[in-house]
């Protein structure tokens, strides 16, 4: 049976795989696109993998910082 600090750590550990999958996402776009190769896709699919890369990452950061 998994303690109650186990627990924590691995849903933090999955809310912080999740941020990272995200700007892994965002940074191979970006580049693909910098360099031509996805040069059709809009602007503001970017911005919503910036936004959602941001927000992912404050919601990792607020629930590693609960204690309970």
């Amino acid at each position: 049976m998994m303690s109650k600090s186990q627990k924590k750590k691995s849903k933090n550990k999955i809310y912080y795989q999740t941020f990272g999958v995200i700007v892994g996402i965002t940074l191979f776009i970006w580049i693909l696109r910098g360099l031509g190769a996805l040069g059709f896709m809009p602007g503001l699919v970017i911005w919503i993998l910036i936004f959602m890369s941001i927000g992912s990452g404050a919601i990792a950061t607020f629930q590693s910082s609960r204690r309970w």
